[in-house]
């Protein structure tokens, strides 16, 4: 297997140069990485020839270090055996929550009845992989620019906000890049692997998991700081010693009102606020910042702004 920095389309001129020269060369696309870079299957001497042509002229070719031409015709004559292995494939527990999955056999979205067909398997190990297609469907856009389907459909491909390779050496890296660069993904999303050539498996691993979390998934962080310990109940030291805290200087600062408004013994009221700074039992204020975030319902609700900034005497 070798790969190449061409397209589908563009590589396959240069097999009919190298069946030229070897007749009846088998060599295939086994995966479509991205727009301009796929990986080729065939038997060693036409896919030494094919590296020989792409280096002299310039195009990057790598063979890789594989002895088996995957996802090719060459899997056939075990195709009948791994059927026969995974006939009896059963339903595993349901995940708590709804997964999609984009097939890399046929670049469309697939159901959990296809995938526990034993067929689709064998098809899987024969045919290309079709990542590039399959990151196409993927859907990146903002909320506003999707197009909604009568059939409620839209609901399942929501937007994709972050990347995680779970394999060896973000091998996948430079291919998403590529993809990435298409107008379609209008915007950077954020990409990481749990394992990285040259760097701690443990290291990584945290690292990707931190990613996510930080990035908004809701991560168990109790469970990932307990990967290696087993399930048992932690009891906090009570008799350690009191830190010694240097209150020689001061380091807070604030204004008159907001020292007012945060010690005041009145709670904030929704309209009105706080009582002023300045109060005055004969002349009473209150102070206020009406924010969306704090009364979702004022959103609805259009006030002039006279009025808004005017101060509210009783």
């Amino acid at each position: 297997m070798i790969a190449v920095g061409l397209s589908e389309e563009k590589v396959y001129h240069y097999f009919e140069r190298v069946a030229e020269e070897i007749p009846g060369s088998s060599l295939s696309v086994a995966c479509i990485n991205s727009p301009n870079n796929v990986t080729v299957s065939g038997d060693e001497k036409s896919v030494d020839l094919l590296e020989n042509k792409l280096t002299h002229n310039g195009i990057f070719a790598r063979k890789l270090k594989v002895n088996i031409a995957y996802h090719s015709q060459f899997m056939s004559p075990i195709a009948k055996r791994y059927l026969r292995s995974i006939t009896k494939l059963v339903e595993g527990t349901h995940p708590p929550e709804p997964i999609t999955m984009i097939s890399t056999v046929t670049g469309r979205w697939i159901d959990s009845h296809t995938v526990r067909t034993p067929h689709y398997w064998v098809e899987n190990m024969l045919s290309p992989v079709k990542f590039s297609p399959a990151m196409e469907q993927l859907t990146v856009k903002s909320g506003s620019k999707i197009w909604k389907k009568l059939d409620g459909s839209h609901r399942s491909h929501s937007k994709v906000t972050f990347l995680l390779e779970v394999g060896f050496h973000s091998a996948l890296r430079g291919p998403l890049k590529e993809i990435m660069k298409s107008p379609k993904w209008d915007t950077e999303i954020p990409y990481e692997s749990l394992l990285v050539r040259g760097k701690s498996p443990d290291e990584s691993l945290l690292g990707s998991i931190g990613q996510l979390f930080s990035h908004g998934y809701p991560v168990d962080l109790s469970a990932v700081n307990r990967l290696n310990e087993a399930h048992e109940s932690h009891k906090p030291l009570c008799d350690l010693p009191e830190y010694p805290f240097d209150h020689s200087q001061r380091h807070w600062k604030e204004s008159r009102v907001a020292k007012r408004l945060r010690l005041h013994d009145q709670g904030k009221l929704d309209l009105l606020g706080k009582p002023s700074p300045d109060w005055n039992d004969l002349e009473a204020k209150w102070r206020n910042h009406l924010r969306i975030p704090d009364m979702p319902w004022i959103e609805d609700h259009q006030v002039s702004t006279a009025l808004a900034t005017a101060t509210v005497n009783y």
